[in-house]
């Protein structure tokens, strides 16, 4: 069993997160920005938000945005639901290894190291320390180098950023996961799942 490998996206697959009044702010130049690494940190990445939308966002100082923001992203991450913990921990005690392959901007990850989560996985790629973001073929390739290079293996995501695409690509079996978040995304996918129990059973039955 310890021979396949399961990568799991991060965002709206192992936690959900919520930007609040600065989510509407976070448009897709401004997510890869951040998701490639050139945004290092929350003032960086605020004072982009600033320079673009200066009139909408007057009633609030720079350094309140920045700590709403810093506060959200690590509440995120450290507030992780107990369904999730349990289907990770239920996936280690069953043998597989764990791998996060992520887009994710440097203050999104900031805590991860404070979160349940990291205890679970052995490995994680984050898209801002790379440089590569999903579907992009690269990110994939230096997860799977990391793990081994294994032959059998799995990626597991909610489908944003077309990454159930990218893994399928790349050589993956895919599962689809709607707990968090409902899309609209068939292509590409060898599973469905709607919670931790029906994710647990099909990787297990994957390979009989």
């Amino acid at each position: 069993m310890n021979e396949v490998v399961l990568f799991f996206d991060l965002f709206d697959t192992l936690i959900k997160v919520d930007r609040g009044y600065l989510e509407r702010y976070f448009d897709s130049e401004i997510d890869l920005l951040g998701d490639k690494g050139i945004l290092k940190n929350s003032k960086m990445t605020i004072g982009e938000i600033v320079s673009k939308y200066p009139e909408s966002l007057v009633k609030y100082s720079l350094e309140e945005m920045v700590n709403y923001y810093d506060n959200v992203m690590s509440d995120s991450i450290i507030n992780v639901e107990k369904d999730i913990l349990d289907m990770l921990a239920s996936l280690k005690k069953l043998g597989y290894k764990l791998c996060i392959i992520s887009d994710a901007a440097y203050v999104d990850i900031k805590d991860f190291k404070l979160s349940p989560l990291a205890k679970y996985f052995d490995n994680t790629i984050f898209s801002c320390e790379h440089g590569f973001t999903k579907p992009d073929k690269k990110i994939y390739e230096i997860a799977m180098e990391v793990m081994g290079s294994p032959d059998k293996m799995v990626f597991v995501g909610d489908g944003g950023h077309d990454e159930l695409v990218g893994a399928k690509e790349a050589g993956m079996k895919t599962i689809k996961v709607d707990w968090f978040k409902k899309r609209e995304l068939f292509d590409s996918v060898d599973c469905i799942v709607r919670d931790s129990k029906e994710l647990i059973k099909f990787v297990n039955d994957l390979w009989k």
